[in-house]
């Protein structure tokens, strides 16, 4: 049987199949990690009629919120709570740092999201361009003159489920 064992109440790290606690004749399992914005440490227990248990100590699953383990800047200055602001037909640079401790940000994705009123992504340029994986986490961003509005920009691990998604406000 496999039993998951997590550190902090209330969490549920992983989803099995077959579920946990349930013996199996070939001692295999998928696991799958539910998607939450928190980290979770877990311990995975596999016992068995007639044999010691197994644990494999110290299994996270990590928060599939990217601020967790980055910070997002724009031209050097952290993006505050309130949002990103661009100038029209000026280019910003937005880049993420990884916070010490955390889990490598080996390639990231670029997502133009939303915009509002005039505001269309066809409009917005990025180098590298939007959607490609990006390993330098920074992103040249040149947003169209003469227009202003709200719009949102998202970021996301090539693999995994960490991400964030903030808003930004376009100034002429």
């Amino acid at each position: 049987m496999l039993k998951v064992q997590a550190k902090q109440p209330g969490a549920d790290p992983v989803t099995s199949r077959p579920l946990v606690m349930t013996p199996t004749t070939d001692q295999e399992w998928s696991l799958t990690a539910v998607t939450e914005a928190r980290e979770v440490a877990f311990d995975l227990i596999i016992s068995g009629q007639g044999m010691t248990p197994l644990t494999v100590s110290d299994c996270f699953r990590f928060s599939s919120n990217l601020l967790d383990y980055a910070t997002i800047k724009l031209n050097g200055v952290e993006v505050p709570a309130d949002g990103a602001r661009f100038k029209g037909d000026t280019p910003g640079t937005l880049s993420v740092a990884a916070k010490p401790g955390g889990p490598s940000l080996d390639s990231l994705y670029l997502y133009w999201e939303k915009g509002g009123g005039q505001l269309n992504g066809n409009y917005f340029k990025s180098d590298p361009g939007f959607t490609f994986p990006n390993g330098s986490m920074t992103w040249d961003i040149t947003c169209p003159e003469r227009t202003s509005g709200e719009f949102a920009l998202r970021i996301r691990k090539v693999f995994g489920a960490t991400q964030t998604s903030f808003r930004c406000l376009l100034v002429p």
